[in-house]
């Protein structure tokens, strides 16, 4: 209120003419005050403290976010890391245990020749891949799947409520995207996959990966010699 009644003195605190074609109109000018009412000064202290809690709880959140970020997100592909993959797993588990009619897969994918790509092309090229990678896995599934990298070279796909069949269709989607992308970066790329389903609600995570990664294992000792 006080500071809508200064605007309002300032407002019409001047006169000047302006003359058009037919008359001469009064039209007022628009001068701020050189100086504020003591009113609107003697807020000033509190709105500069509430400016100032106000950056400081954004840069919190700021960096609350990146953080968390850090704790679950690959640095590299921005993927969920081991640590979420190994959450989940056993969320679903859970979930598939008292749903003995749900099924869980899960996809191991590694990305063949990353040691000569690292050293003949360097590491730029290679994180390129790997970047190149999670996005065509990202493509492969629905939205709700879990895609996360688990080290270096190797990724890996959690799939609730699919069976072995859908699985399947997934490696094979996974399978022509890579096909689709080889070049694409300048670079060779392939990949070998494996998967496992739940057979029934007593699989461990652990077994389930296990099994996961020798079937990945066979599928790469198949392709050995195409890159």
């Amino acid at each position: 209120m006080v500071v809508g009644t200064w605007l309002a003195r300032a407002f019409f605190h001047k006169e000047a003419p302006v003359k058009s074609a037919t008359a001469t109109i009064a039209v007022e000018e628009f001068n701020l005050p050189t100086e504020l009412t003591p009113e609107v000064e003697s807020s000033k202290p509190t709105l500069d403290q509430l400016a100032r809690e106000n950056a400081t709880l954004r840069h919190a959140l700021a960096a609350s976010s990146q953080m968390r970020n850090l704790a679950y997100r690959d640095p590299l592909t921005d993927l969920w890391n081991r640590h979420v993959f190994e959450s989940r797993l056993l969320e679903e588990l859970s979930r598939a245990r008292y749903r003995p009619s749900c099924c869980l897969s899960l996809v191991v994918v590694d990305v063949l020749g990353m040691t000569a790509i690292n050293e003949i092309h360097g590491r730029d090229a290679g994180d390129r891949c790997l970047k190149g990678v999670a996005c065509l896995l990202r493509e492969a599934v629905r939205e709700y799947d879990v895609v996360a990298r688990l080290g270096s070279d190797e990724f890996a796909l959690l799939l609730p409520d699919t069976d072995a069949r859908g699985a399947g269709h997934v490696v094979s989607r996974v399978r022509r995207l890579v096909i689709d992308a080889n070049g694409r970066w300048g670079l060779p790329l392939a990949v070998s996959l494996g998967c496992a389903t739940t057979p029934d609600g007593e699989t461990s995570g652990s077994n389930l990966l296990r099994c996961a990664e020798v079937a990945m294992q066979c599928d790469q000792e198949r392709r050995e010699g195409l890159i």
